[in-house]
C-alpha cells in the first residue's frame, strides 16, 4: 500500500468518526427529549387526577381576587342610599287619581274663540285650530248615534285622538278636518264636529257622520303631498295642538289610555282602574332611567379610584363594579318591596328601578361567568398544560 493510498484511508476513516459522532448526539438529543416528554405526559397525568381540587383551588382564587374590599363596600351602600333617596323623594307612582290634576287645571288656561269654527266639512284653518280646544274632547251629541263615550269621563278610553300613539295619526287628522273617530267594540267610526245651538246652549257637538277613509285623505295625505307651505303650516299646528293635548292629558285624574288600547274601550278602561296608564308609564320609565343613572354613576366612580391595571386585571376589576351594581340594585329594592308591604303605600313602589334591577343581575350575572370561564380557561392552561414554560 503506498503513501496515498494510506492517507486516503485515514482521511475516510476521520468522516466516519465525525458521522458517528454526531450520529451519537442526536441520539442524545431524542432520548433527552424521549424523557422530557415522558416526564412531561406523567406530570399532567398526574395533574389530571386531581383535576376537581385544581379547579375548585382556582374557583376559589376567582372569588378572592374579585372579593369586594373595604373600598367597595363603602361605595356600595353609597349606591344603595342613592338609591333609596330616589324611590322616596323622585318619581312615585300615582295610584291615587284624586291626587292628579283636575281637567281643566292639566290643561291650564285657555280663552277659546269659537267664532273661528268654519262650516266647511274636512277642514279647519289655522286660526280655527290654534284658537280652540281639539274637536275629539267633544262628547255632546253621541247619544243620538249610538255612541257610548262614557258621559265625558271615561271618552279618553274610546277617542283615538287620545292614544299615545295613534293618537299622532288619528288626532292630527281630526284636528286638520274638524272631526272626531270614536272606537267600540273594535268598530271605528268617524263624526264631524259643529258649533252651534244645541239644547239651547251654544257648544261644540257631534252632528254627522264623517268617512274615516276621507277624514285621513283630507286631514293627513293631501296636505303632506300638496307641497304648499299654508298646508304645512296647517300640519304643524296640528302636530302642535295633538301633542300638547296629550301632554297636558298624561297627568289628569283619567290620564291616557296605554298606546292601541282605545280599539278595545272596556280593556283599556279596566287597566286603568288598576292603575295601569300613560301616567304611571311615564313615573315608571322616569324610575328606570334615573336608577339606571345611578348605576353608572356608581360605575364610573368604582373605575376611577381603582387606578391602571392589565387587560386580564381590568376584567377582574369590572367583576368587582358589577358586583357593587347588582348587590345596591337588589339591597335597594328588596327594601323598598319591605316598605311597601309595611306603610301599604303603593304610590312608593319603585317599579323601574325592579326592572333595572332585574336587568342589571342578568346582564352582569352573563358578564362575571364570562370572565369566570376565561379566568379559570387561562389558569388552568397556566397549571396543568405548563404553559408558563
Amino acid at each position: 500500500m503506498n503513501k496515498d493510498e494510506l492517507r486516503r484511508l485515514k482521511g475516510l476513516s476521520g468522516e466516519i468518526n465525525d458521522e458517528l459522532d454526531e450520529a451519537t448526539q442526536h441520539a442524545q438529543a431524542f432520548e433527552n427529549m424521549t424523557n422530557k416528554l415522558i416526564e412531561e405526559v406523567t406530570r399532567v397525568a398526574s395533574t389530571s387526577k386531581t383535576a376537581d381540587k385544581l379547579i375548585d383551588d382556582i374557583d376559589a382564587q376567582f372569588e378572592k381576587v374579585t372579593g369586594l374590599s373595604k373600598c367597595d363596600i363603602a361605595l356600595l351602600f353609597t349606591a344603595v342610599a342613592l338609591q333609596c333617596v330616589r324611590q322616596h323623594v323622585l318619581t312615585p307612582l300615582q295610584n291615587d287619581k284624586s291626587l292628579r290634576l283636575g281637567d281643566q287645571e292639566a290643561a291650564g288656561a285657555h280663552n277659546y274663540d269659537r267664532s273661528l269654527r268654519a262650516k266647511k266639512m274636512y277642514y279647519s284653518s289655522t286660526e280655527e285650530i290654534m284658537a280652540n280646544s281639539v274637536p275629539f274632547d267633544t262628547t255632546i251629541g253621541s247619544e243620538k248615534f249610538g255612541v257610548n263615550l262614557g258621559g265625558g269621563k271615561y271618552h279618553r278610553y274610546r277617542t283615538l285622538g287620545h292614544d299615545p300613539l295613534l293618537g299622532w295619526i288619528f288626532g292630527t287628522a281630526n284636528i286638520m278636518t274638524r272631526t272626531i273617530t270614536t272606537s267600540s267594540s273594535g268598530i271605528v267610526q268617524s263624526f264631524h264636529v259643529e258649533y252651534g245651538q244645541f239644547h239651547n246652549v251654544k257648544r261644540d257637538y257631534l252632528n254627522s257622520h264623517a268617512q274615516t277613509s276621507l277624514m285621513i285623505e283630507r286631514g293627513l295625505i293631501n296636505p303632506l303631498t300638496s307641497l304648499k307651505r299654508d298646508e304645512y303650516k296647517r300640519m304643524a299646528c296640528a302636530l302642535y295642538q295633538e301633542g300638547h293635548h296629550l301632554n297636558s292629558d298624561i297627568n289628569s285624574h283619567q290620564s291616557l289610555p296605554m298606546p292601541s288600547t282605545v280599539m278595545n274601550p272596556e280593556f283599556a278602561e279596566k287597566l286603568s282602574n288598576y292603575g295601569v296608564d300613560m301616567a304611571n308609564v311615564v313615573a315608571v320609565g322616569k324610575q328606570a332611567g334615573m336608577a339606571f343613572a345611578i348605576n353608572i354613576l356608581i360605575a364610573m366612580i368604582h373605575r376611577l379610584i381603582g387606578g391602571d391595571f392589565s387587560e386580564t386585571d381590568t376584567k377582574l376589576y369590572e367583576v368587582r363594579t358589577r358586583k357593587v351594581i347588582t348587590l345596591s340594585n337588589l339591597i335597594a329594592s328588596s327594601s323598598n318591596a319591605v316598605y311597601v308591604a309595611i306603610t301599604k303605600d303603593a304610590s312608593k313602589l319603585d317599579m323601574g328601578g325592579m326592572l333595572v334591577t332585574i336587568a342589571e343581575t342578568f346582564r352582569n350575572a352573563s358578564f362575571i361567568a364570562k370572565v369566570k370561564e376565561e379566568y379559570l380557561s387561562e389558569q388552568w392552561a397556566s397549571t396543568v398544560l405548563d404553559n408558563h414554560n
